[in-house]
């Protein structure tokens, strides 16, 4: 039974070595899937607070922090080319998402990029406001047709309720805020522009 303990004590000693030998190696490489991969096996025959295991976990917060900073490094280096190819092309929409996108990957507003967008932005306002506009009106007149078509197929006393629902409808679209905003842009932008400011503060 001496015997036998004294083999288990052999073997787990052996054990503790190769794995602390592989330890420091992954430590040497400083390369963080290795670390990883050697630090959950090392908890089998390592102590937590051993220095070894303490250096080691020390070591592998510190490449993940790295890790974490070039992600993040590159996810902005991407942002940015994707900000200036979007100012390029002169999208509203594609420099708006790109925008969007950069500063919640950490772009500094007074960078570069986030201030390209924006004077592209600014310099497309005008002819996006009045795009905008048009298909609001466009769409809206479209819906009030196929709702005046549908009243009129309505004949006679049994429809009564359906054409007093269709009138309402076409009633709302014809009154409704967005419509009338989009009509009025076209004659006067900055005087609509500063109505529709106004409505927002109240």
């Amino acid at each position: 039974e001496a015997e036998t303990i004294l083999q288990e004590l052999q073997d787990q000693e052996r054990r503790r070595n190769a794995v602390l030998e592989r330890l420091q190696e992954a430590m040497q490489q400083r390369d963080l899937a290795p670390l990883k991969e050697v630090l959950q096996e090392a908890h089998a025959e390592l102590s937590l607070e051993e220095l070894e295991m303490l250096a080691a976990q020390q070591l592998l917060e510190e490449l993940e922090k790295e890790a974490k900073k070039k992600v993040e490094t590159a996810l902005r280096r991407r942002s940015a080319e994707a900000i200036y190819a979007a100012v390029e092309e002169g999208d509203w929409d594609k420099i708006q998402v790109a925008l969007d996108v950069g500063l919640a990957a950490g772009l500094a507003e007074e960078g570069a990029p986030v201030r390209a967008a924006q004077a592209k932005l600014e310099s497309l306002r005008e002819a996006h406001e009045q795009q905008e506009a048009q298909w609001t009106v466009e769409e809206t007149e479209a819906r009030l047709e196929a709702l005046k078509a549908a009243e009129g197929k309505l004949q006679g006393p049994r429809h009564k309720k359906e054409r007093s629902a269709l009138g309402k409808e076409i009633m709302k679209l014809r009154n409704g805020e967005s419509y009338i905003s989009a009509r009025n842009f076209p004659k006067n932008p900055e005087k609509e522009r500063q109505r529709r400011e106004e409505q927002r503060r109240t």
